[in-house]
């Protein structure tokens, strides 16, 4: 919605035109910048005062639109998350980046820890579009033995809850039976 539209008029009859987008001022130059959408009468007349006339749409460029946006989460901390996009609209190509860093390869951020994302589209009219998202993170699968013998020998004497990551879990209450 800005006045950055362009017309370059093209014609066969070359020599002494005159160039008008109003009908009223004309223009040896078949140029005309800093317009904004909108309806125009194209006018062209050569030096016998002769006239031609056309009339001319230049369109308002849509912005980019979010049609489906996801993110799987990150599992045990690690950086295995990702976000999975796509856009459509806008004008040209659309380019996308994560936090301001690199450009992604076919609609996707791969490789991301949990967290918060801000994920920015631009196209080529510079028209930009920004949402945040998340990346959830998901628990560790918990590793609980279920028999052990503290006996001494040094195999399976120490009773010990993991994850993945070597973390210890909160452990609320737990029971012991012997057989």
């Amino acid at each position: 919605n800005e006045k950055n539209g362009s017309l370059r008029i093209n014609a066969n009859y070359e020599i002494g035109l005159q160039y008008s987008i109003d009908g009223e001022n004309f223009q040896s130059e078949n140029f005309f910048d800093n317009l904004a959408a909108g309806s125009y009468t194209v006018t062209i007349k050569n030096d016998f005062n002769c006239m031609d006339r056309q009339q001319i749409v230049i369109e308002s460029s849509r912005p980019p639109v979010i049609e489906k946006i996801e993110a799987t989460p990150a599992i045990c901390g690690e950086n295995n998350g990702s976000i999975v996009y796509e856009v459509s609209g806008g004008t040209g190509q659309i380019l996308a980046s994560l936090n301001s860093d690199a450009l992604p390869i076919n609609n996707s951020f791969q490789q991301l820890a949990q967290g918060e994302y801000m994920l920015t589209f631009i196209d080529e009219a510079k028209c930009t579009l920004t949402s945040t998202i998340s990346v959830p993170g998901a628990k560790c699968p918990i590793y609980v033995p279920n028999v052990f013998s503290p006996n001494g020998d040094g195999m399976n004497d120490l009773f010990k809850i993991e994850t993945k990551t070597g973390s210890n879990p909160k452990i609320n209450s737990y029971l012991i039976f012997d057989r």
